[in-house]
């Protein structure tokens, strides 16, 4: 004779399937699990595989894989150090940068733009522009 699965299980997770067992009684219909039911079925979870206990509570699976997910990506401000802006002080420093861009299309009309430094025009405009043109 086989013995039923709950003896070999540990206090902990025969005490969540209790209270389990007792909201399900109690409730009403179509009344979403309480939080702390919820919270007793994720801190079973490194003991015991997700798939184990969600057998053992009548879970689904997939929402308890994403609270236990969610609640493995909380980040509280202890585990967090905190954020320090850092100035490299590059400024002026970097030397200016130069730019040659030779354009010839089919029909043999050609564009030739040189830039050093910040140009401020938009490079990619340009030559849509000069692309798009009917001779």
């Amino acid at each position: 004779m086989q013995q039923p699965e709950t003896a070999n299980e540990s206090p902990a997770l025969e005490q969540v399937q209790q209270q389990f067992k007792y909201w399900r009684s109690t409730r009403g219909k179509r009344c979403p699990i309480p939080g702390e039911l919820w919270r007793a079925a994720e801190s079973l979870y490194p003991e015991y595989s997700l798939y184990h206990i969600c057998k053992a509570l009548g879970l689904n699976y997939t929402d308890l894989k994403g609270r236990v997910q969610q609640k493995q990506t909380v980040f509280t401000p202890s585990t967090i150090s905190s954020a320090q802006f850092i100035e490299l002080g590059l400024g002026d420093r970097l030397p200016a940068a130069e730019c040659l861009v030779e354009m010839q299309n089919s029909k043999g009309a050609k564009m030739r733009m040189h830039f050093k430094g910040n140009a401020g025009l938009d490079l990619l405009e340009l030559s849509k522009i000069f692309w798009s043109r009917q001779p």
